[in-house]
């Protein structure tokens, strides 16, 4: 199953991620990003800086509210940097895209259909996590690196859902 994300903002829009695992390919997929092959459009993210979905969603509604008017080359890409913390692109990537030693990442699709899921399952040599209700959400918050979060975003103290709060804040006014 994949977890669906609507950004309410842009009622026809529907987001949607999915978590996946074991991935052993990871540096194919960044070569193919660097040399921006529009067959991976998608935005692969460090699933270890993911403590909620919401944080996503908020990014997404961000993402759409600039478009056209993005810095980045991609919706997808603008959803990355927005997430990150950060107004340096390339630190941006950095930060919350994947790296070479990626083995658990979020894929982000706007306007998703099930022919671009499709797509995405050939591109990962990886397990996608399935589940029915919330199983993927625990397994997003068991592996999440509330430390590297909490530096990225510049969060001190704060605990739970003052925690997560403090996230989707950093997040809702990047770059203001």
């Amino acid at each position: 199953m994949v977890r669906r994300v609507c950004v309410e903002l842009f009622n026809d829009v529907i987001v949607e991620m999915a978590l996946f695992t074991n991935i052993t390919n990871t540096q194919t997929i960044l070569d193919q990003l660097k040399q921006r092959n529009t067959d991976y459009d998608f935005a692969f993210i460090k699933a270890s800086l993911i403590t909620h979905p919401s944080q996503i969603a908020v990014a997404a509604n961000k993402a759409l509210a600039t478009f056209p008017n993005i810095i980045t080359p991609t919706l997808h890409s603008e959803l990355v940097f927005i997430l990150s913390g950060t107004t340096n692109i390339t630190q941006s990537y950095k930060r919350f895209g994947i790296t070479p030693d990626t083995d658990r990442m979020v894929v982000v699709i706007f306007h998703a259909s099930e022919e671009k899921w499709d797509r995405v399952r050939k591109l990962i040599q990886g397990d996608e996590v399935t589940s029915d209700g919330d199983a993927d959400l625990e397994d997003l918050i068991q592996n999440f690196d509330r430390v590297t979060a909490a530096k990225y975003y510049g969060i001190k103290g704060a605990q739970g859902e003052a925690f997560l709060g403090s996230v989707l804040t950093c997040v809702a006014c990047h770059n203001l």
